[in-house]
């Protein structure tokens, strides 16, 4: 349990974090700074999903899969760490993990519109899937002693308190000093000394700053395009059609009737699926996309030698994630 809970803290990133529910608000607030740039159209797709969609700025970023690998091999360098003073940490942790964080990302990623899969619609109405979203249980740390979180974090820094460094480990008869920063600590140090650079790409999911900023500004400048507007006015008239009234799929998502802490209603299932067949027959997906997909080209046209560089330090780090992978992966 403790790994599907690992991976779907993981997914909690900028535009993947609560879902169809709140992915607008927190698109704004990951949004850059700078004036808007006005896109040129491009081709409109006509999806049966938002996950099989890939934005632009995915280009410059590390893929689901590479920035599940890269967690991976910390993980797998954290449980030897832990291991050295006598701890047990994540034993069920194997390769299988990589493919289940793909998964989970790719069902944050498939509600970027809001819910967009009509299988999910049908089994889960608004809400995420317990597999995604650690299956509702405690946190994964709440589940350490008090020792084994002062190995993983290494003791507290600030007034009044000891420096981590140096600091003796509680495993009975190890005496062994603490790394900096604990367990955790240690596995950055040795991913910074072999290449892998989390920090440079922004918040550890693969993007940098400038990725991250790009791609938070063009969803902001999406939703107040005249295009995806008028498209959200063709599906508000397709839902009301089937008796429910909500402005945009955001504010059926964030219905408050929804109550995430139990199991969905047939009610809010029913929504769902209509939500889901309302964009289908507005192509809600396609067009949301290609629109955002046209400022965030326009914004990598005006920062092509920024993102060229980034694109040749992502694909240098890609190239040392694969050794890390063959000798860590186990």
């Amino acid at each position: 349990m403790r790994v599907s809970q690992a991976l779907a803290m993981r997914a909690n990133s900028c535009l993947r974090i609560l879902g169809g529910a709140a992915v607008a608000a927190m698109a704004v607030g990951c949004g850059s700074h700078g004036p808007a740039v006005r896109p040129t159209a491009g081709p409109t797709p006509s999806p049966s999903s938002a996950a099989q969609l890939q934005l632009p700025i995915a280009a410059y970023e590390f893929s689901a899969a590479q920035s599940q690998e890269e967690q991976y091999v910390k993980q797998r360098l954290v449980q030897a760490c832990m291991a050295t003073y006598g701890f047990s940490y994540l034993p069920e942790l194997s390769s299988s993990t990589i493919t289940n964080g793909v998964q989970i990302l790719q069902e944050f990623n498939s509600r970027r519109y809001g819910v967009s899969d009509g299988a999910a619609a049908r089994s889960y109405g608004y809400h995420i899937p317990a597999w995604a979203a650690g299956s509702g249980q405690p946190g994964l740390k709440a589940q350490f002693s008090r020792a084994e979180l002062l190995v993983l974090d290494g003791p507290a820094t600030g007034p009044g308190t000891r420096s981590a460094s140096g600091s003796q480990s509680p495993a009975s008869g190890q005496g062994t000093k603490l790394p900096t920063g604990g367990c955790e600590g240690r596995a950055n140090s040795e991913l910074l000394a072999a290449g892998i650079n989390d920090q440079s790409r922004g918040n550890g999911g693969g993007a940098s700053a400038l990725a991250e900023d790009i791609e938070g500004q063009a969803f902001a400048q999406t939703q107040s395009d005249h295009r995806v507007l008028a498209v959200y006015t063709a599906w508000s008239e397709c839902m009301r059609q089937h008796g429910y009234d909500y402005s945009t799929p955001f504010k059926a998502a964030a219905d408050p009737q929804w109550n995430m802490s139990v199991p969905p209603t047939q009610t809010e299932i029913q929504t769902a699926e209509a939500d889901v067949s309302c964009k289908f027959r507005t192509n809600l997906l396609g067009i949301t996309y290609a629109v955002e997909s046209d400022y965030e080209n326009a914004a990598i046209a005006k920062n092509a030698l920024a993102l060229a560089q980034l694109k040749s330090q992502v694909a240098a780090q890609a190239k040392k994630l694969e050794y890390l992978l063959a000798r860590y992966g186990g």
